[in-house]
């Protein structure tokens, strides 16, 4: 014959235990056991975050961008995560050493570039046209200016050149002006290929 029980009411005997019923502890109302209670039981809903320890919820159990930004820790997100393209300079932090390491530091722009007979750009970054002042004199003209007039620019032309800021009209933000000559006589010239990189400002 089976043992069964029944009452309406079992007390605990002593006030700080509680009452424990095949290895599930109840205490005021509540359970004491922990992972006594299988996931199947719950109710939706019926568990919020206080309720939750520390990496409790397999990342498998997620539902698509339920997780936003106030509910990352630093550091949560590894960069492999991250979509190509997906930061952006607004997005970098604004403290001297990212200015530095990002915006500083960077080319603003660069141009190769014909220079004899009629000018032709053959490959460039931020450079809208080149400007054939006279021989061996070119203006290098940016698509976006830089953030000041104080950039620089370095370059050097094939057959031996090399490239000087002219005397008269070395730079300004958007422009930077140039002469190609030969080393020995300092005489400007037309060289096949020209290369220049400018820095600067943003």
């Amino acid at each position: 014959m089976a043992s069964e029980i029944k009452v309406d009411t079992i007390s605990e005997k002593t006030s700080a235990n509680g009452v424990t019923i095949d290895g599930v502890s109840l205490k005021d109302s509540k359970i004491a056991t922990a992972n006594s209670v299988d996931s199947d039981a719950y109710v939706d809903g019926s568990i919020d975050a206080v309720h939750l320890s520390a990496n409790s919820v397999d990342s498998d159990a997620y539902v698509d961008a339920s997780i936003d930004n106030a509910h990352l820790a630093d550091d949560a997100v590894d960069t492999a995560e991250l979509a190509s393209g997906a930061v952006t300079m607004d997005k970098l932090d604004a403290t001297v050493t990212e200015a530095d390491n990002v915006v500083q530091r960077v080319c603003k722009a660069w141009v190769n570039f014909v220079g004899s007979d009629t000018v032709t750009i053959n490959d460039d970054f931020n450079v809208s046209s080149i400007t054939d002042n006279s021989e061996g004199n070119y203006t290098v003209n940016l698509s976006t200016s830089l953030g000041s007039d104080h950039g620089v620019m370095s370059g050097y032309a094939h057959m031996d050149g090399l490239v000087y800021g002219d005397i008269n009209d070395v730079s300004s933000a958007g422009t930077f002006r140039m002469r190609t000559v030969v080393p020995s006589t300092n005489a400007n010239f037309d060289p096949d290929e020209v290369h220049v990189i400018i820095f600067g400002d943003s």
